[in-house]
């Protein structure tokens, strides 16, 4: 086969190229029609009639090109591709391809095969052109990243991954006949992206060799859709609002096995999630706005981790309800993690309206020694529950309600002692008999007596500072008793151990 050559075209002009008598190999080289980015040229490839013949093969070669837009003509009526052939190789490539041809439909390429060594490879679906693949081999492609998108799968296919990480994105059409195998590992694992109704096609029998799931679209076939992780994937990813109605028997999601859920957007409907230990990350990057879920069911959880990353503006999440106790484990340890903001990014925050909680099997601790931002929790969250507070965002006000006579005990570890930050407890109690009040620990915070401290009382409220700017953050608490307290009081309750 003839080989054209095309190099150095980055002025972000169109190419247009007529009359091509015969199938040639062609080979895009530094060739980047992105250059100006808002105005990207495009490569245009006119056949003559009868140049190719039916079922042809596409052959293309790229190195560092960007084809924002390649567009093949082929006029004969006998006349289209069937395979595709690519070879990529330097540093990052993509092409958007569109094929057009004298048959009614422009989906009748049955077959990619890519290889080269290029650190990244993206194919994009111009208008349907990968809808009919079959047979998608990029066994022998040995670079870093590749990504394939197929708008809506007409066929039943067969993926054979890179020995780099695979992107596979499915926008419809993915189901129980298909068949993916992500093959080696890349530096950071294989992506399936499905729709998300058809996520229950997604089973050990299809799928192996993938580290990520991702879903797309919301559920519409109503009811709860149990997901079971027999592939085996390390995370799923819910990127769009997935569920959309509150309680089971509406469009809600089931996740069985998964070790950590990453949700991208709001979840507007019931989430419940069953494995021994879950991290739960919460990341509107994209957008920076509030995540915010209606029903979050951990209670199949025994270790709950949520992540918020940090942001422009910090990211807010916001859960109506968090179901600790409707399961069979009963939740037993919630950590909270987001990192301390960088002066360019805030650290991020949450709010939980409603805690369901057993008052006989109750949550045991909530760690937060690393979590930067502020925390509102606006309901009691459970009997006899411990504290590890850290360096709360500087300048916030964070708020917790304890359960009120509940002869108990709660300790609360403080060790932030950089910010200014404040923390509201409520229903702290200090007079129960003996083993059932609450404690506080400031051990940790470069005091070890109470006179290092400033306790001024107010009623009912007493409110904590360093005597000396040993640390910059205010603790506040409300007794659950109705009688005004005194600095004895509050003495009495408080240690200096450093841990609990």
């Amino acid at each position: 086969m003839e080989v054209l050559t095309l190099e150095d075209f980055n002025n972000g002009q169109d190419l247009f190229l007529f009359d091509l008598q015969n199938n040639v190999r062609f080979e895009f080289e530094d060739f980047n029609t992105n250059q100006y980015g808002g105005n990207p040229g495009r490569a245009y490839i006119y056949f003559e009639n009868d140049a190719v013949g039916a079922d042809a093969t596409l052959e293309i070669s790229l190195y560092d090109s960007l084809l924002d837009y390649l567009n093949v003509y082929t006029y004969g009526p006998d006349d289209f591709f069937s395979e595709l052939l690519v070879e990529a190789n330097g540093g990052y490539n993509y092409m958007y391809l569109d094929l057009e041809n004298a048959l009614p439909s422009d989906d009748q390429l049955t077959r990619l095969v890519l290889t080269g060594d290029a650190y990244y490879m993206g194919f994009y679906d111009e208008d349907g052109e990968f809808n009919n693949l079959e047979d998608i081999d990029f066994s022998d492609f040995t670079g870093d990243y590749t990504y394939l998108n197929i708008y809506e799968s007409t066929a039943d296919f067969n993926f054979q991954g890179s020995s780099g990480s695979d992107y596979l994105d499915i926008d419809d059409g993915f189901d129980e006949n298909d068949y993916v195998d992500g093959g080696d590992n890349g530096a950071e694992g294989d992506i399936l992206e499905v729709e998300g109704n058809d996520v229950l096609d997604v089973t050990s029998n299809n799928v192996q060799n993938v580290e990520h799931l991702r879903l797309s679209g919301e559920l519409s076939g109503g009811g709860d859709a149990l997901l079971i992780n027999t592939p085996g994937f390390d995370t799923i990813t819910l990127e769009d609002e997935t569920t959309d109605d509150s309680g089971p028997g509406g469009n809600n999601l089931v996740l069985s096995g998964f070790d950590e859920v990453i949700i991208l957007d709001d979840q507007t409907g019931f989430i419940q999630i069953l494995n021994p230990e879950v991290t739960i990350t919460f990341d509107s990057s994209y957008d920076y706005e509030e995540i915010d879920v209606d029903t979050l069911d951990v209670s199949g959880v025994s270790a709950v981790t949520f992540i918020i990353p940090e942001g422009y503006s910090g990211y807010d999440v916001d859960i109506n309800t968090l179901d600790l106790e409707s399961g069979a484990l009963d939740t037993n340890t919630l950590t909270f993690i987001s990192p301390a903001g960088d002066g360019t990014e805030d650290s991020g925050d949450i709010y939980i309206d409603n805690f369901l909680y057993d008052p006989t099997d109750s949550l045991e601790l909530v760690d937060m020694s690393n979590f930067h931002g502020f925390f509102y929790f606006n309901d009691e969250i459970g009997e006899g529950v411990d504290f590890l507070i850290g360096d709360l965002q500087d300048g916030s006000d964070s708020y917790l309600e304890l359960v009120a006579d509940d002869n108990s005990s709660s300790e609360f570890v403080f060790s932030g002692t950089q910010n200014d930050w404040y923390i509201y407890i409520e229903d702290f109690e200090l007079d129960v008999g003996g083993s059932g009040a609450d404690v506080l620990d400031l051990g940790l915070l470069g005091v070890d007596a109470t006179t290092d401290i400033n306790i001024d009382v107010s009623g009912n409220v007493a409110t904590i500072t360093a005597n000396d700017g040993q640390f910059a953050g205010t603790i506040v608490i409300q007794s659950d008793e109705g009688a005004a307290l005194t600095v004895a009081d509050v003495e009495s309750r408080i240690e200096f151990d450093g841990g609990l």
